[in-house]
């Protein structure tokens, strides 16, 4: 009778103790993202290439695209070659946030990243933080100096959980994201908030992401 009251207190423990001692090994992670640094800027490259619009793309739109990103970006326009990317961005820009949601009306951090990287790059993801951060579809680092465009950055704002907050990195510090606070919006990893919050980084295995 007793033992009937316990199993499910013991089966817990169980379970809980598979998740903690469940641990990314940082540093192997981070020698693998250095050892194929110059292969993966390549990837990025391709890319970008893939996403240049068609010839229905007006260049007055182009323009107006490329100078509102290279003014938040902090880059010149000429250096915002991924239209795809950012006109997927700019229709999302502003959309509030909703924890589960995943439409205009609302929309939260891993599903914003899950239809970002689906839309943009053809890849898939999984659907929470979480998921996203120990799939092996995505290669993790933790330095920010091999961050390129199209990587995800994970966040830990509750002390409760490993990671609980996702995005997108673009270009000079700055990553787009949903928020609970301003929607779909970019900020920038120097932030005291976010530096202090940022775990590590993944970069999506495109061999991997496509199946």
């Amino acid at each position: 009778m007793i033992w009937n009251r316990l199993t499910p207190i013991f089966v817990c423990l169980m379970l809980s103790g598979c998740h903690l001692q469940k641990k990314i090994n940082w540093n192997e992670a981070t020698t693998e993202i250095e050892a194929n640094h110059n292969q993966s800027k390549e990837i990025h490259q391709i890319r970008r290439d893939a996403s240049v619009p068609n010839s229905n793309t007006s260049d007055s739109a182009k323009k107006a695209l490329t100078a509102y990103f290279a003014y938040h970006l902090n880059t010149s326009p000429e250096n915002i070659t991924n239209y795809k990317l950012y006109t997927f961005i700019q229709k999302w820009l502003h959309t509030p946030y909703l924890l589960g949601g995943n439409n205009k009306y609302g929309i939260d951090c891993s599903s914003f990243v899950k239809r970002l990287i689906k839309d943009v790059y053809g890849l898939n993801l999984p659907g929470t933080s979480i998921e996203q951060l120990y799939t092996n579809r995505v290669e993790l680092f933790r330095s920010k100096i091999y961050l390129s465009e199209g990587d995800i950055v994970f966040f830990r704002l509750s002390s409760e959980k490993t990671v609980s907050h996702v995005g997108i990195y673009l270009k000079n510090n700055v990553f787009v994201h949903s928020c609970n606070s301003k929607g779909v919006s970019m900020a920038a990893l120097t932030e005291a908030y976010w530096k202090m919050r940022l775990v590590v980084a993944g970069r999506i295995k495109e061999d991997v992401a496509k199946k």
